[in-house]
């Protein structure tokens, strides 16, 4: 891992974020964040587009306590989105269609003339790769005129060995892709985002990790038996999970955990669209004791856990950064392999992972005699964090290459 090469003290970047997309975007940014001010004199400014998104980062006093941490100013300017539940609600007729658009037709001026001075002022802009072209529009404008450097970034730290192709990102000729790994190369090139920079997952980041550490925890754990276990479960989705799986994975995951440490504290973190009244229902039918659901950070959520189980998806690396047991527990969805045709990356990596309740407690088993060994692809992530490149974010005239392939 490369040493950060230090800007002058009189130099200061000027980086500006249009969150678009999801609060999950946030677990990307932050930790690049937290590297590049450990080391450089840089301005930073995250922008909500999203109205829904801005009030769930108000109500998450991790973010919050992380951006007045790393110094970075955050602010709301509503631009066009399909992503605001009202929004969504109209665009199901032609009528609603019709009003929406107005609607925005009538903002944009008002709100692109309120954020353009922000915009113009930035040494670099940063969207999610998916490109939410009726907010981001103004970014290529400015681009356009200015030739200020657009770079896009994935909305979470997924592992995208092998996905099958989507539709071609819009401008994807005119941005640079921040990459996790060279292993996401193919799944983001097929989409066109040729130009890639490698950095490593941000997890991973050593300052980042520190930040976290730094983060208030309610109490503080004296040994293994006051750990809690963690889930991190995943909503009811046409690709991604089934309801009969999600009952199942979610019901035999708490009984296997009953059955191997007895009454221990479980909590169970939902994916930000999921039903949380149908988590209580389950634990309600089922008669289950001592589960809490909680909104909190997953890396907060992992610092003081036993071990955690994940229901596919990105979160266990939040675990697994901080050297806690995890594993995911997953059976693919019907559809699944329309979209993973290799199926979970996260197992394909080396992660552990099963599908079944006797391999779980087996796992369980492994982490209260000590036997457990982290997964060695953990050290490998650990060890191919490309801080140095963050440094094109702060001093963006530097040469882009495509990555090598």
């Amino acid at each position: 891992m490369s040493n950060l090469i230090h800007t002058s003290p009189n130099s200061k970047a000027n980086i500006v974020v249009l969150i678009t997309h999801s609060l999950s975007e946030m677990d990307v940014l932050l930790p690049i964040f937290s590297e590049i001010r450990s080391a450089h004199n840089v301005r930073i400014e995250i922008i909500f587009a999203v109205r829904k998104i801005y009030r769930q980062y108000q109500q998450s006093a991790f973010y919050r306590y992380c951006c007045q941490k790393l110094g970075v100013k955050v602010s709301h300017y509503l631009l066009p989105n399909r992503f605001d539940p009202g929004f969504r609600f109209f665009l199901f007729s032609r009528f609603g269609s019709f009003l929406i658009k107005g609607f925005f037709l009538l903002l944009k001026p008002i709100q692109y003339a309120r954020v353009f001075t922000t915009l113009r002022a930035a040494s670099v802009l940063l969207h999610e790769f998916s490109n939410q072209t009726s907010s981001t529009s103004i970014l290529y404008r400015i681009q356009i005129k200015y030739a200020t450097p657009i770079w896009v970034y994935d909305h979470g730290h997924a592992i995208r060995l092998a996905q099958n192709p989507g539709k071609m990102i819009e401008h994807s000729d005119r941005v640079t892709l921040l990459n996790f790994h060279e292993h996401n190369h193919k799944s983001f090139s097929n989409i066109g985002l040729k130009k890639q920079k490698i950095i490593g997952y941000s997890k991973f980041y050593p300052e980042w990790q520190k930040v976290v550490r730094s983060y208030k925890q309610p109490s503080r754990v004296v040994n293994d038996h006051e750990k809690h276990v963690v889930i991190f479960s995943r909503h009811v989705h046409p690709y991604y999970m089934d309801q009969d799986v999600y009952y199942f994975l979610l019901t035999s995951a708490v009984r296997s955990i009953r059955n191997s440490l007895g009454s221990r504290r479980i909590i169970i973190k939902p994916h930000p669209r999921e039903d949380i009244d149908l988590i209580n229902e389950l634990i309600q039918q089922q008669d289950f004791t001592g589960i809490e659901i909680s909104n909190e950070h997953p890396a907060v959520l992992s610092q003081q856990a036993l071990f955690a189980i994940s229901f596919w998806g990105s979160t266990i690396l939040d675990p697994l950064s901080f050297d806690i047991p995890a594993i995911e527990y997953y059976i693919e969805a019907e559809h699944f392999r329309e979209l993973e045709p290799e199926g979970s990356s996260y197992r394909n990596l080396g992660i552990d992972s099963v599908d079944n309740e006797h391999d779980l407690k087996l796992f369980i088993q492994r982490v209260v005699d000590g036997t457990y060994r982290l997964p060695a692809v953990v050290s490998e992530l650990r060890q191919e964090l490309h801080i140095d490149t963050l440094f094109e974010l702060v001093d963006p005239n530097q040469k882009v290459l495509s990555s090598p392939h």
